[in-house]
């Protein structure tokens, strides 16, 4: 992650003098793994890129019982007596 931090305020929030502690009041970041939306009443949040290995496995088990249950129902539908389908 790549951060730029700027403006620099003292703890009365203007710009401090040479040797006066400070503090930045913006900083701005970037990352290839996240992104950062911003919503429609100035929320602010981040979206990761990466799938994690429990994700993967949720993913994978939705899909193969999506797979089943389709190929179960055209299989009932093929297989079904003549006077019986729709």
């Amino acid at each position: 992650m790549n951060c730029n931090f700027d403006t620099p305020l003292n703890y009365q929030g203007v710009a401090p003098a040479e040797g006066e502690p400070f503090a930045f009041s913006n900083m701005i970041c970037v990352d290839s793994k996240t992104e950062q939306i911003v919503g429609t009443n100035s929320e602010t949040f981040y979206i990761d890129k990466t799938l994690s290995y429990g994700q993967i496995i949720i993913i994978a088990f939705l899909l193969t019982l999506y797979i089943f249950l389709v190929l179960q129902s055209i299989w009932n539908f093929v297989k079904q007596d003549s006077n019986q389908k729709l």
